[in-house]
């Protein structure tokens, strides 16, 4: 029982402290989140899973090129259903002061 509760621990605070680099600033701050976004943009420009690199416009990619092929699709639908720009649909759901925003995405968490 007390295992557990230390791991709780340990999860929440390591949590807490990879979301620190967000706290006052709203707009992605890993090379990954920016990453993300040209993916889910590029689903939407191509209006298809299977859709050719963002970054270097070779080969189309899809759905087993990347594992995380489900995040972009989420946050394509997402950007699709709200029409909000990419920059503060990430931001809406970066931080939970820009989510009291009324420009926010009403389906981000």
């Amino acid at each position: 029982m007390i295992k557990t509760l230390l791991l709780i621990l340990i999860l929440l605070l390591a949590s807490f402290m990879a979301f620190i680099p967000h706290i006052g600033y709203a707009y992605p701050v890993h090379l990954d989140e920016w990453i993300h976004l040209a993916q889910s943009k590029a689903v939407v420009e191509a209006g298809s899973i299977n859709y050719p690199d963002p970054f270097g416009g070779k080969e189309a990619t899809g759905l087993l090129s990347s594992q995380e092929v489900n995040y972009h699709l989420l946050l394509a639908s997402l950007n699709e259903v709200s029409g909000i720009d990419w920059i503060s649909n990430k931001k809406c759901m970066s931080t939970p002061k820009a989510r009291q925003s009324p420009h926010c995405c009403p389906f981000s968490l």
